[in-house]
């Protein structure tokens, strides 16, 4: 398993809370408590590091990484995953303080649920709420912008997606001259600090965006199921748009 894909499986726990560590040969099984955050949805997973050669701890203060050992009593929230030199890092909170990073090196990671049937990786970033929480583009219905702001249906184009979307159709753009240009140009060049209102014209070439990608994004690849199940949902609040004979607001953050 690609270490970024590694660290994009770990960010799908962001804010999850550690509450076990055990060694199980030359594997690691984490469990992860998140029924603070989705409480309608799964709560429990077990995170399987598969091949693990470090799995270390390290608080600001201390110099040296330490042992897991050492902090199975205590209760660990995770932050931002990132890459440092090749080593995947998580952040974390340790006792209610931002003051600890832990170290992992493994082949490949595999998530269960409490009843231990493996969850895939999309189902885990729609658990931790693919479209509906975080960073990013919030679209919802409405006529008037404060009708909109009073919306609780809304689909989520978080900024992983956004930059993702971005730097492919960029590629595209510059290594296939004969390809197709600008067909999604009305969804990534949204500000996502700002915010927009779609027009019934704009809905109906915002539905055409979603079929382009839903056709053009056809792999396996975790990304690719990522952004076609955003245009799945996106495009169906688009034709509730057009049904309700509404506008769709974008709100950023």
């Amino acid at each position: 398993m690609d270490k970024r894909l590694q660290v994009n499986v770990l960010s799908d726990l962001y804010s999850g809370k550690i509450i076990n560590i055990s060694k199980a040969e030359n594997e690691i099984i984490v469990t992860i408590d998140l029924s603070e955050y989705n409480k309608d949805r799964l709560s429990l997973l077990k995170c399987n590091f598969i091949n693990c050669t470090e799995f270390q701890i390290q608080r600001k203060e201390d110099r040296e990484y330490k042992n897991i050992n050492e902090y199975y009593k205590y209760q660990i929230e995770m932050n931002d995953t990132y890459l440092d030199e090749g080593k995947v890092v998580v952040n974390c909170e340790h006792n209610g303080e931002n003051n600890v990073r832990i170290l992992i090196e493994t082949e490949s990671i595999k998530v269960y649920d409490e009843l231990n049937n493996e969850v895939s990786l999309l189902d885990l970033s729609i658990i931790s709420g693919l479209c509906s929480s975080g960073t990013g583009i919030d679209f919802v219905i409405g006529n008037t912008k404060e009708e909109a702001e009073l919306t609780e249906i809304c689909v989520k184009f978080n900024e992983e997606l956004h930059d993702y979307l971005i730097n492919k159709e960029e590629y595209i753009q510059r290594y296939h001259k004969n390809g197709p240009i600008k067909q999604v140009d009305l969804l990534i060049e949204l500000d996502r600090y700002g915010d927009k209102m779609f027009s019934e014209k704009d809905i109906h070439q915002l539905i055409n965006i979603c079929d382009i990608i839903l056709q053009k994004y056809n792999s396996e690849n975790l990304n690719d199921q990522k952004i076609r199940y955003f245009a799945e949902k996106f495009k169906e609040l688009c034709t509730e748009a057009l049904q309700q004979q509404k506008r769709i607001f974008a709100f950023g953050d």
